[in-house]
Protein backbone atom coordinates (compact mmCIF):
# COMPACT_ATOMS: atom_id res chain seq x y z
CA UNK A 1 0.00 0.00 0.00
CA UNK A 2 1.18 3.54 -0.65
CA UNK A 3 -0.21 5.40 2.14
CA UNK A 4 1.68 8.69 3.52
CA UNK A 5 1.94 7.55 7.19
CA UNK A 6 1.32 3.81 7.90
CA UNK A 7 2.03 2.14 4.55
CA UNK A 8 4.41 -0.46 2.97
CA UNK A 9 5.82 2.66 1.10
CA UNK A 10 6.22 4.54 4.09
CA UNK A 11 8.15 1.92 5.79
CA UNK A 12 10.51 0.74 2.55
CA UNK A 13 11.32 4.84 2.81
CA UNK A 14 12.34 4.64 6.00
CA UNK A 15 14.83 2.34 5.88
CA UNK A 16 15.73 3.21 1.94
CA UNK A 17 14.73 6.70 1.51
CA UNK A 18 15.92 7.04 -2.10
CA UNK A 19 13.31 4.39 -3.04
CA UNK A 20 11.13 5.22 -5.94
CA UNK A 21 7.46 3.61 -6.15
CA UNK A 22 6.04 3.47 -9.65
CA UNK A 23 2.34 2.71 -10.41
CA UNK A 24 1.46 -0.51 -11.95
CA UNK A 25 0.76 0.77 -15.87
CA UNK A 26 -2.29 -1.79 -16.12
CA UNK A 27 -3.72 0.07 -13.19
CA UNK A 28 -2.77 3.91 -14.19
CA UNK A 29 -4.55 2.96 -17.68
CA UNK A 30 -7.48 1.78 -15.84
CA UNK A 31 -7.77 4.56 -13.99
CA UNK A 32 -7.44 7.28 -16.98
CA UNK A 33 -10.21 4.84 -18.79
CA UNK A 34 -12.15 5.05 -16.04
CA UNK A 35 -11.77 8.83 -15.52
CA UNK A 36 -12.30 9.81 -19.38
CA UNK A 37 -15.38 7.50 -19.99
CA UNK A 38 -17.36 9.43 -16.39
CA UNK A 39 -16.51 12.44 -18.81
CA UNK A 40 -18.97 11.16 -21.45
CA UNK A 41 -22.34 12.37 -21.91
CA UNK A 42 -24.82 9.93 -20.75
CA UNK A 43 -26.48 9.42 -24.44
CA UNK A 44 -23.03 7.76 -25.65
CA UNK A 45 -23.50 5.15 -22.76
CA UNK A 46 -27.47 4.28 -23.25
CA UNK A 47 -26.57 4.38 -27.43
CA UNK A 48 -24.09 1.35 -26.94
CA UNK A 49 -26.44 -0.48 -24.20
CA UNK A 50 -29.78 -0.39 -27.05
CA UNK A 51 -27.62 -1.48 -30.11
CA UNK A 52 -26.08 -4.33 -27.56
CA UNK A 53 -29.50 -4.71 -26.34
CA UNK A 54 -30.52 -5.13 -29.80
CA UNK A 55 -28.27 -7.78 -31.40
CA UNK A 56 -27.60 -9.60 -28.74
CA UNK A 57 -31.04 -11.13 -28.58
CA UNK A 58 -31.26 -13.73 -31.22
CA UNK A 59 -28.83 -15.25 -33.38
CA UNK A 60 -30.39 -13.81 -36.57
CA UNK A 61 -29.60 -10.22 -35.72
CA UNK A 62 -25.58 -11.43 -34.38
CA UNK A 63 -25.74 -12.70 -38.41
CA UNK A 64 -26.86 -9.10 -39.29
CA UNK A 65 -24.43 -7.46 -36.83
CA UNK A 66 -21.84 -9.30 -38.86
CA UNK A 67 -23.32 -8.84 -42.38
CA UNK A 68 -23.15 -4.98 -41.45
CA UNK A 69 -19.66 -5.54 -40.77
CA UNK A 70 -18.49 -7.40 -43.66
CA UNK A 71 -20.09 -4.90 -46.30
CA UNK A 72 -18.34 -2.20 -44.54
CA UNK A 73 -15.48 -4.04 -45.47
CA UNK A 74 -14.37 -3.90 -41.98
CA UNK A 75 -12.71 -6.45 -39.45
CA UNK A 76 -15.49 -8.50 -37.91
CA UNK A 77 -15.41 -8.42 -34.26
CA UNK A 78 -18.31 -9.42 -31.44
CA UNK A 79 -20.42 -6.89 -30.35
CA UNK A 80 -19.54 -5.98 -26.69
CA UNK A 81 -22.00 -5.13 -23.40
CA UNK A 82 -20.39 -1.70 -22.55
CA UNK A 83 -21.42 -0.89 -18.96
CA UNK A 84 -20.22 1.94 -16.47
CA UNK A 85 -19.87 0.27 -13.01
CA UNK A 86 -16.11 0.99 -11.77
CA UNK A 87 -15.16 2.15 -15.41
CA UNK A 88 -16.15 0.07 -18.97
CA UNK A 89 -16.83 -3.58 -18.58
CA UNK A 90 -16.10 -5.16 -22.05
CA UNK A 91 -18.15 -9.00 -22.06
CA UNK A 92 -18.30 -10.43 -25.55
CA UNK A 93 -21.54 -11.68 -26.77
Amino acid sequence: MVGEFNSVLSRVKQQQENVLFLHCTCHVAHLAASHACSELPDVYEQLSKDVYAHFKTTGKRKAEFKNIQELMDVVCHDIFDLTLRDGWQFCSV
